[in-house]
């Protein structure tokens, strides 16, 4: 196991890219099954759409308080967010 920067690395595979497309595709099927639309997400998150589009097409990651948040607004466990592995890439900005 390597580690680069803030990549978590086995072998040559990038755990996190596979994981940020199974968190996107996690969200989706979530948001769907629940009959929610991406903008009423988006209200309740007090973010933009455009965002949240990201989150869903693993264009960005949500941070972890948003994915708390989005289990929440799911009325879903936190862990059925995350991928299967349970890696995600966590990154948490310190207050000084």
């Amino acid at each position: 196991m390597k580690r680069r920067k803030d990549l978590l690395l086995y072998g040559d595979k990038d755990i996190f890219s596979q994981n940020k497309k199974d968190l996107a595709e996690n969200l989706k099927l979530i948001r769907e099954y629940r009959k929610l639309s991406q903008q009423k997400v988006t209200n309740i998150l007090h973010v933009d759409r455009s965002t949240y589009t990201y989150y869903e097409v693993a264009k960005t990651e949500p941070d972890i308080f948003t994915i708390i948040k989005l289990a929440e607004i799911f009325n879903v466990e936190l862990m059925d967010l995350v991928p299967k592995n349970g890696a995600i890439n966590v990154r948490v900005k310190m207050k000084r």
